[in-house]
């Protein structure tokens, strides 16, 4: 045999083998994230001074933004998984241009195994704006209660479990009977909000706390959404 048979033989077994590797390649199962989405009620609070700056694409009023969230869910699901009627909550410290100090996770006590698992699911999604801070301190499952004012002027109030206590009450406009709405906002953690103020809060939790009072407070809409189905 030749010495230019074996060096075409040699090549086309090389491309035989390239060809088999990519059809397994694609031809495998994909397990990708399972498909979601979850929309409804938030309120925050937080330390910067209101309306918080960071609504706007402006830096937090202190070194430090911290902030307190707790979101209802009015509507979502995770995959089959409905999760109406759910609550969780978060904490969180952000640092300007150096990242997340951190953040903790709060599941709410109602949800089944399976509906606790969908949420910590969520938190680990590469689409909730909150994955971007790393891996949280921790998740814990606690009693999660949303409480909105009969009348506009009374403060939201908000708990999760004995960690965290929030009452937050809108600011009015030049209308004094209407809120200040504020539409499109900078901050990926909600889709829409009405200024308001912090009477008073608290977090403490992880050997971290955090206080507020008179500072920024929000209380508005959120919408996420994120995952695939698999191949």
């Amino acid at each position: 045999m030749t010495k230019i048979n074996i060096a075409r033989i040699m090549r086309l077994s090389f491309v035989i083998c390239l060809v088999f590797t990519l059809t397994l390649i694609l031809s495998a199962p994909v397990h990708a994230e399972e498909a979601w989405s979850i929309k409804g009620d938030v309120v925050e609070s937080c330390s910067c001074s209101s309306p918080c700056p960071c609504f706007f694409g402006s830096a937090p009023t202190h070194e430090k933004c911290k902030a307190v969230l707790a979101y209802q869910i009015r509507e979502g699901a995770y995959g089959e998984i409905p999760l109406k009627g759910l609550s969780f909550g978060v904490a969180l410290v952000i640092v300007p241009k150096k990242g997340f100090e951190y953040v903790a996770y709060y599941t709410d006590e109602n949800a089944s195994a399976e509906q606790e698992k969908a949420l910590k699911g969520i938190f680990s999604s590469s689409s909730m704006p909150f994955a971007m801070m790393g891996k949280p301190l921790g998740i814990k499952d606690v009693a999660i209660k949303l409480t909105e004012p009969e009348e506009f002027g009374q403060p939201y109030t908000v708990t999760i479990g004995d960690v965290a206590k929030l009452e937050v009450a809108p600011i009015s406009g030049l209308n004094p009977k209407e809120p200040i709405h504020v539409t499109n906002p900078k901050s990926p953690f909600y889709s829409e909000l009405i200024a308001s103020k912090t009477i008073s809060g608290s977090f403490k939790d992880y050997d971290r706390s955090i206080t507020f009072k008179g500072t920024h407070g929000g209380v508005g809409k959120f919408a996420f959404a994120g995952g695939k189905s698999e191949k």
